[in-house]
C-alpha cells in the first residue's frame, strides 16, 4: 500500500453546513488515487489488561452534495493500524474496510473497532483508494476518540474539546489557548501528516503561539499532553 499523506482536508461534515459535527476531515475521491489521514503516535499503554477500542464518526456523500452514493467496485476506504510507527502499512493490519458491498451512510454513523488485540504505541491511517477516473465522492472522518472501553482516560483526537486553537486555517502564527487555571504544565507539540513533530514547547501558562510560517500546507495535528492526558486537535496550516 502506498503512503501519500496527503488529499485530506477540512470541510463541512456531510457537505451540510448546518450539521452538528461542523467542520470534519473530508476526501474528495474522483480519479486513480490513494490518499492517507493519520493520526499521531498514541500510546496505548505496555500491557493489554485494559481493553481499548478506536472510536469515529464516518460519512459517506455524492460529490458536493448531501446525496446518497454507494463506492464504485474499483474503491475502497479502510482503517490500518501500523504499530512500527508508521513506517510499515500492509494488507494485514486492516481494522477495518468498507467497499461496494459494505455501504456507509450519507447521514454519518459511529463506527467502534477494538484495539484489545494491541499493545505500545500506534498510529491509525484512515486510507481511500479509487483505481479507475470517474464517478466522484466525498468520505468524512471525524470525532476521533482512542481510549479505554469505558472511556475513562479517552485520549481526545477530536476537533472539540477544551483547547482553543486559532486561527484554523492557520498562515503565519498560531495561537493555544489552554484550560491551565492550576497553573499545570503542558507540553505542545505540532506533528505533521508524517507523524513527525515539527514543532514543540513547553508551558505552564494559559496561552502560548507559535510561528508557523516555515512550515508546508497541509493537515497537522496539535497535541497537548498535562498530567498524562492528551488532547490531540487537527489543524490547517496554508
Amino acid at each position: 500500500m502506498t503512503n501519500e499523506n496527503i488529499g485530506w482536508k477540512l470541510g463541512n461534515f456531510v457537505n451540510d453546513e448546518n450539521h452538528a459535527n461542523q467542520i470534519s476531515a473530508i476526501r474528495q475521491v474522483y480519479e486513480n488515487t490513494n490518499y492517507w489521514l493519520m493520526t499521531p503516535p498514541i500510546n496505548l499503554g505496555a500491557t493489554k489488561e485494559e481493553v481499548m477500542k478506536l472510536k469515529f464518526d464516518l460519512a459517506l456523500t455524492d460529490y458536493q452534495t448531501s446525496d446518497e452514493i454507494t463506492i464504485d467496485e474499483d474503491s475502497r476506504m479502510a482503517v490500518i493500524i501500523s504499530t512500527d510507527g508508521g513506517e510499515t502499512w500492509i494488507e494485514n493490519n486492516i481494522l477495518r474496510e468498507w467497499n461496494s458491498t459494505t455501504p456507509i451512510s450519507n447521514e454519518g454513523e459511529e463506527i467502534q473497532i477494538s484495539l484489545a488485540d494491541y499493545s505500545g504505541t500506534i498510529i491509525l491511517g484512515f486510507y481511500s483508494e479509487k483505481e479507475i477516473t470517474g464517478g466522484g465522492y466525498d468520505i468524512f472522518v471525524d470525532n476521533v476518540f482512542v481510549g479505554m472501553v469505558n472511556d475513562v482516560n479517552l485520549v481526545d483526537v477530536s476537533m472539540k474539546n477544551s483547547v482553543k486553537i486559532y486561527p484554523n486555517p492557520a498562515n503565519d502564527i498560531l495561537n493555544i489557548n489552554l484550560p491551565n487555571e492550576k497553573m499545570n504544565h503542558y507540553k505542545i507539540e505540532i506533528v505533521n501528516a508524517h507523524g513527525q513533530i515539527v514543532l514543540s514547547n513547553e508551558t505552564n501558562k494559559e496561552n502560548i503561539s507559535f510561528d508557523i510560517s516555515e512550515l508546508e500546507s497541509g493537515i497537522y495535528f496539535v497535541k497537548t499532553i498535562s498530567n498524562e492526558v492528551t488532547n490531540i486537535q487537527k489543524v490547517i496550516i496554508k
